[in-house]
């Protein structure tokens, strides 16, 4: 059960990282931060969870692109 409590915090890791990034507002030293945050909760995960992970990823990349679109 451990697992997709680590899924859904990392999920937000993730949303969060990627909508800091994309601001043009927040400082280098803030986005190296994020970076970080984010390259340790990959390395503290592995295998398919990531690739899970991976699969998410992408469903709320195409879902952004089509709100984008709309």
């Amino acid at each position: 059960m451990q697992r997709s409590t680590d899924f859904e915090r990392s999920k937000s890791t993730i949303r969060i990282t990627y909508h800091r990034r994309r601001n043009h507002h927040s400082s280098k030293e803030q986005r190296e931060t994020n970076g970080i945050e984010y390259t340790a909760a990959v390395v503290r995960m592995g295998g398919q969870f990531w690739k899970d992970v991976a699969k998410w990823l992408e469903d709320e990349m195409k879902a952004m692109e089509r709100n984008a679109a709309a």
